[in-house]
């Protein structure tokens, strides 16, 4: 088994995944992973209270292998690829709302 494939959590590296799920019509959102570091991540969101663990999933030797979560639909934010050296141009009028922050 190469460095790549190792089993951590008893799961190959190639098969960890973060699924994000919502409808249209709903307020919350959850997510569920098996991926450590996404869990390392949530677990500071958690921490900050405005996400929760709604339930561990586990294997039959009690090793924890993935978690549910869930939080405001809000929450999420998606984000586009700047390109290298890209810096954000702002108007005037965006300048003067941020200054008033």
């Amino acid at each position: 088994m190469g460095e790549d494939e190792k089993k951590t959590n008893g799961i190959p590296m190639d098969e960890r995944e973060t699924v994000i799920h919502f409808g249209r019509l709903d307020n919350e959102m959850t997510i569920y992973t098996t991926d450590e570091t996404m869990m390392t991540k949530l677990k500071k969101l958690v921490n900050g209270g405005e996400y929760e663990v709604v339930e561990e999933h586990r294997l039959q030797n009690g090793r924890l292998i993935g978690r549910t979560y869930r939080a405001d639909k809000s929450l999420l934010t998606l984000r586009s690829h700047k390109k290298d050296g890209q810096k954000r141009e702002m108007t005037e009028e965006e300048k003067r709302a941020m200054v008033e922050r």
